[in-house]
């Protein structure tokens, strides 16, 4: 078949009208919307891992090394209040000779990531009074004394600092005796350890102490006396029970007495201030002193964080 050059010319035209066609760009678009609504409950929860942190081959007197905890609001609520619990011992365990006395959250300490190096504290350590005589110290009569067991995290050294408390005229220790000479309890400048006996003179006559006043811890807690004391440079909060044989040495809890923020030395990780809302991320780094006069084997306990003040 023969195609003439008109024929040819036709051909080409229309293909080149029929590409127009296919590939023509459309002149105008027509848009739909869907509105997207989720409605998400109300739930309030915290991500705190890992569910368990272990230090292996401690020597009575040693300090663990840093383990972090990482605290995640993954729940849908603002927390406007986060604090620490940790559990204790439910009285002396010193010379009892059973692991099953003593508990390992008693010998935890915390502090923020953002804080500085050795600012570590303990959530609340439980501390009992002395059964028996220290011959290397003196004390006014009828003084009661024990030990804060702890440690400078600057040079990672475990030190006791003994403190001692004046019952008061009525015998009790939950309030301010005004016939006190220097304070009602006195805590130890000079710490006590295997190389050292530190501070020796809790008399009135002795000045290698510093010293305070009780007052009533208030609220739920009237039978407890609270004081605000610094020792080696670490402010605590201080609850001393009115028979005078139990202490609390306390920072990052107030599920004790001064609960009712009678101390100004309590802290909060979020303190109605800084709340923790959904999504919000801290790092905790944890350390534990284990105590002169533990006995091998592993001890557990338990540290809890808490939530309230909800919205």
């Amino acid at each position: 078949m023969k195609f003439s050059i008109q024929n040819v010319a036709l051909i080409i035209l229309g293909l080149l009208l029929l590409s127009v066609s296919v590939f023509a760009i459309p002149t105008a678009n027509t848009t739909e919307e869907v509105t997207i609504n989720v409605n998400v409950s109300t739930i309030t929860q915290i991500d705190f891992t890992p569910d368990t942190l272990s230090w292996t081959d401690l020597n009575p007197g040693e300090i663990g090394e840093n383990k972090d905890l990482f605290v995640e609001n993954i729940g849908s609520t603002n927390i406007t209040y986060l604090w620490l619990n940790a559990t204790h011992p439910s009285s002396r365990p010193f010379g009892s000779g059973l692991r099953a006395s003593y508990d390992a959250a008693n010998f935890i300490t915390i502090k923020r990531e953002s804080d500085a190096s050795w600012a570590y504290f303990y959530v609340n350590r439980y501390e009992w009074n002395e059964t028996s005589s220290l011959p290397f110290a003196s004390f006014d009569s009828g003084w009661k004394y024990g030990r804060f067991r702890t440690a400078n995290f600057s040079d990672n050294t475990y030190h006791e600092f003994i403190w001692t408390v004046n019952p008061g005229a009525n015998g009790l220790c939950n309030d301010t005796d005004a016939n006190a000479a220097k304070g009602d309890v006195r805590i130890a400048k000079t710490p006590h350890n295997s190389s050292s006996t530190g501070t020796t003179d809790f008399t009135s006559s002795g000045s290698d102490y510093s010293y305070y006043n009780i007052s009533n811890a208030g609220g739920n807690y009237t039978d407890w006396g609270l004081v605000e004391v610094t020792v080696d440079g670490y402010q605590y909060c201080m609850a001393i029970k009115s028979s005078c044989d139990e202490a609390i040495f306390y920072k990052y809890n107030i599920d004790v007495p001064g609960e009712e923020g009678g101390c100004a030395y309590q802290d909060l990780l979020a303190d109605g201030t800084t709340k923790f809302n959904p999504g919000d991320t801290m790092v905790l780094n944890t350390r534990v002193v284990v105590p002169y006069g533990t006995p091998h084997g592993t001890i557990t306990g338990t540290l809890r964080i808490v939530a309230a003040g909800v919205e």
